[in-house]
């Protein structure tokens, strides 16, 4: 999923808010942890990555992209068996919509936290 926003503030570390967004919601339905800097495990193994771009002008934001790949259902490939896992293998996961509903609306709310503070 990719989320794009327009704004004007000063940057911030997107990445990292990212990150915690997405990792607080899959902790609803499976323990996972952070591998700095953008990647989310499930029992030492990739389930998430998130990766954001941004246009800025000088130290303010303009445009922010945000991409989130999350492996729900797709089998493994047997060559990274060893280093990636999917949802569906943790828990009954949701649907692709409800939760990349979920995870949208974490990610915008805390984005705009940090820009108000």
């Amino acid at each position: 999923m990719s989320i794009g926003m327009n704004i004007q503030s000063e940057v911030i570390e997107l990445s990292t808010i990212v990150v915690n967004s997405v990792s607080k919601i899959l902790n609803y339905y499976v323990k996972c942890n952070i591998k700095d800097p953008n990647d989310i495990l499930v029992e030492n193994k990739k389930i998430c990555g998130v990766l954001v771009e941004s246009k800025s002008s000088g130290s303010t934001f303009e445009q922010i992209v945000i991409g989130i790949g999350i492996n729900i259902f797709n089998e493994i490939p047997k060559d990274l068996i060893e280093i990636a896992t999917r949802l569906k293998d943790h828990c009954d996961p949701p649907s692709i919509p409800e939760l990349a509903s979920k995870i949208a609306v974490e990610v915008i709310n805390d984005i705009s936290k940090s820009l108000i503070s």
